[in-house]
């Protein structure tokens, strides 16, 4: 499955949730935009706190792989919904994620070339 097929899908499930934003204002837009940003944070928030738990558990004398293991599908869980939000906020802000993300991949190349390890 490509991302965009990924993106169709999260269209359909919001739509027949009554969470489409098809049709909707420019300011309603706005709004939607405000509101997946907040949650988008929210859930970076939460996958931060997961591995902050997985530094303290490393801390204490876990071993950094086992830490990270026994918190892995928390960790995997906030990071799908951070995903969710993200396809959200590309499609209401009009971001073709392929296209743009190739495009913006080939500018870092440019950018950060001489940082490249020979």
């Amino acid at each position: 499955m490509d991302i965009q097929q990924i993106q169709q899908q999260q269209r359909d499930f919001d739509s027949l949730h009554g969470w489409s934003t098809e049709g909707i204002s420019s300011l309603a837009v706005i709004e939607q935009l405000e509101q997946d940003l907040i949650g988008l944070v929210g859930e970076i928030g939460e996958a931060a706190n997961i591995l902050k738990k997985v530094r303290l558990e490393t801390k204490n004398g876990s071993s950094p792989q086992n830490a990270l293991r026994s918190r892995s599908s928390e960790l995997k869980e906030e990071l799908v919904d951070s995903f969710i939000y993200l396809l959200r906020l590309f499609d209401l802000s009009g971001v073709d994620i392929e296209k743009d993300y190739l495009a913006k991949l080939e500018e870092n190349r440019n950018r950060f070339r001489k940082y490249e390890k020979k």
